[in-house]
């Protein structure tokens, strides 16, 4: 079985994002890594291509990005352009901000081994969303808040599954329904994604939440309602961004990949 891993990004140093961090993470399991460069206004470029050009199973790409008019569909159209490059029998998706742990990689082996063989066509896992610093975890829907619990990040690269809406999930074709409210095609793992994308500093963090507000105000397939649950997201004081208060401790351990970052950062 070939696994392909895939991922975008743009503006990593703009916006903070650990994208090194992340392809680190699950780069030594999978055969194949696609990244779709965008056109970045920092030194994205340099920072992909100098941690992974030189290893022959990566494949980076050049793309020009959406601008606003097109709202959020820019996420959607360029994780697709990523995964038409995969050339394996499965696929798995790592955003910029998130990491697996090293600790589960012989069991998301074992459960595309399992999956497969079983017929299912996609793979859950749960998520970690981190905020503030890296001790803290976002509460989720269950909780009464507004972090998602899990989303599906691997499927089998059938040609019948294509990202959908801001690029969170994935629909299949011949159903036009998200593989998530398919639980006969569905394997649930159990298995954790860490996602870091609320640890920044304040001011970079409301930088991003605005750059992204913008997109998604703009984009014509929202409704108002969504737009402002969406506005609703974005919590600032003056020119920070005002962290939730409502946070779970986290007592665990993290990707081994994240461990320079979490040794150098400093709370804001």
């Amino acid at each position: 079985m070939k696994i392909s891993a895939f991922t975008i990004i743009k503006n990593a140093t703009k916006y903070d994002y650990p994208i090194v961090e992340s392809i680190k993470s699950l780069e030594p399991y999978v055969d194949e890594y696609v990244v779709n460069l965008g056109d970045s206004e920092d030194n994205t470029d340099e920072l992909i291509n100098s941690n992974f050009a030189s290893n022959p199973k990566f494949k980076i790409f050049k793309s020009i990005w959406e601008g606003k008019d097109k709202g959020m569909a820019f996420f959607r159209n360029q994780t697709n352009k990523a995964l038409e490059q995969c050339t394996g029998d499965w696929v798995f998706y790592l955003q910029g901000d998130e990491c697996v742990h090293h600790d589960e990689m012989a069991k998301i082996r074992d459960a595309f081994v399992d999956a497969d063989k079983n017929g299912k066509q996609s793979i859950l896992f749960d998520f970690l969303h981190f905020e503030k610093n890296y001790t803290k975890t976002k509460k989720t829907y269950s909780e009464g808040f507004d972090a998602y619990e899990r989303e599906i990040r691997a499927f089998k690269n059938n040609g019948n599954i294509f990202s959908h809406g801001d690029a969170m999930g994935f629909a299949y074709k011949d159903l036009n329904a998200d593989l998530k409210s398919v639980p006969e095609r569905l394997y649930a793992s159990n298995l954790h994604i860490y996602h870091y994308g609320y640890v920044k500093s304040r001011r970079t963090m409301l930088a991003k939440k605005q750059y992204l507000k913008d997109y998604y105000f703009s984009d014509p397939t929202f409704t108002e309602d969504q737009k402002v649950i969406e506005n609703g997201k974005i919590r600032s004081e003056g020119d920070k961004y005002k962290f939730s208060r409502n946070l779970n401790d986290f007592t665990g351990t993290h990707p081994s990949s994240m461990s320079e970052r979490i040794k150098n950062f400093v709370e804001e």
